[in-house]
């Protein structure tokens, strides 16, 4: 029996059911995936679907995901179904898609910015930002296996955002809590509870949405979120920004029928998910309208021409190279929308950029040598040479082992599993090269 941290109840208890909520509390998590939209997938028997997203599942029980080839193809991602009640955030706005900026501002691991990639259809672009250095890697790896190029990974603080100067249609802020919403996934969530650490938490959130209404375009939205269940931190932050600067709540409309709560003040309002009452676990959501026009929507990449030409090396490669431009950094060589340029020369100026668009890899004389990014790009071509891999060759070829060359291909190919890219490996002669990158090299 889980033994919940004094003063929670006093805090929380108002808020639903309480006894049905820490019966609940007391129940196994269940497991969620959202699918890619755009690539093979067919590894995960699911139950049944997550009602506010489309391309969420409930499984029956938890896999070994960190050992099946499809999950580090980008074919799925392991999310909390409850969070992912953003993609129906999304939809209610209506905002249009065509060239939209897009800031993550919190973004590590990467569920909702991979989620917010798929809503925009690759039509606009998203700035994916982590603060804390050691959670860039696992961002920026998402990221890489999730395919799309209309994204920039950065590592800044909120103030430096909002120092910046560029300004965002939609700014998304997944900001730090207390985590009372993961209690049951989490024991250290659990034990480091306290009032103090909920009054800390909302101090933070205020100061980080002070940065990053900023960021809000003249008529631009921002999406608040938290993985708590507590009003201080959710309503009260809202608060904090309504009243800071002149935005207003957007009410949103759920079907009854999902199970999640809607607050009921209506100038803080917000959508909350119960573990006693959806599938999931706490999450909290809200959307602010800042005031101000909205801006027409952009048409980069046609009145400036200044964005960098394309590499007639990469060119080859892809599948549409005519909106693509590239810049070389370092010796490696990436590609992205060109749409999307004058976004990077406005961030390269103030904001730590870490990664634009896809790694295409690097030149060797006149020859590219891919990157894995490469690979599991979205912007590659559909028929570029590739090798099928069983289950038992998909191990071999995450474990660096190399394998026989059984199709009789030569060069460089795609080793896929289930029709889905996993890396590169370079045929010649009998065998294939393996280029699995070393830093994720998986041994049964």
């Amino acid at each position: 029996m889980m033994q919940l941290p004094a003063g929670f109840e006093e805090m929380c208890g108002h808020l639903c059911d309480f006894p049905e909520l820490k019966q609940a509390l007391n129940q196994p998590a269940v497991t969620s995936i959202r699918r890619h939209p755009l690539k093979p997938n067919s590894s995960q028997t699911a139950l049944e679907s997550v009602p506010w997203c489309p391309h969420g599942y409930y499984l029956q029980e938890r896999p070994n995901f960190s050992h099946d080839p499809l999950l580090y193809a980008g074919a799925y991602y392991v999310q909390e179904a409850s969070s992912m009640l953003l993609w129906h955030v999304l939809e209610q706005l209506q905002l249009p898609k065509k060239n939209l900026r897009v800031l993550d501002l919190c973004a590590a691991p990467g569920g909702k910015s991979t989620l917010i990639l798929d809503w925009l259809e690759n039509k606009g672009m998203l700035v994916t930002n982590e603060v804390v250095a050691k959670r860039t890697r696992i961002l920026s790896e998402n990221m890489e296996r999730w395919g799309y190029a209309n994204r920039i990974v950065t590592q800044s603080e909120p103030e430096a955002f909002a120092r910046s100067g560029a300004f965002f249609d939609l700014v998304v802020v997944d900001a730090p809590c207390s985590g009372e919403g993961m209690f049951r996934k989490e024991p250290d969530a659990l034990a480091m509870w306290s009032e103090s650490n909920v009054q800390h938490s909302h101090n933070r959130q205020c100061s980080i949405l002070d940065s990053a209404a900023r960021c809000v375009a003249p008529g631009g939205v921002l999406i608040y979120s938290t993985c708590t269940y507590n009003e201080k931190e959710n309503e009260g932050s809202v608060k904090h920004l309504l009243e800071t600067h002149q935005a207003q709540v957007i009410s949103m409309d759920v079907p009854e029928k999902w199970g999640v709560t809607v607050g009921g003040n209506p100038m803080t309002q917000g959508l909350r998910c119960f573990p006693h009452k959806v599938k999931g676990e706490g999450f909290f959501i809200a959307a602010v309208q800042f005031p101000g026009e909205k801006q027409a929507p952009r048409e980069q990449g046609k009145k400036r021409k200044n964005y960098p030409a394309l590499h007639p090396a990469i060119g080859p490669w892809l599948q549409n190279p005519g909106v693509i431009a590239s810049l070389e950094h370092r010796g490696e060589h990436f590609i992205y929308p060109t749409a999307m340029h004058e976004l990077v020369e406005e961030l390269t100026k103030k904001i730590h950029v870490l990664s634009v668009g896809t790694k295409a890899g690097k030149l060797a004389g006149k020859e590219l040598i891919p990157h894995h990014a490469l690979a599991l790009s979205l912007e590659l071509r559909n028929d570029s040479a590739s090798y099928q891999l069983n289950a038992d060759e998909a191990a071999q070829y995450m474990a660096r082992e190399t394998l026989n060359n059984t199709g009789g291909l030569a060069g460089w190919c795609l080793m896929k599993h289930q029709g889905v890219a996993l890396g590169w490996g370079k045929a010649t002669g009998g065998i294939v090269k393996n280029k699995w990158p070393l830093r994720v090299v998986i041994r049964k």
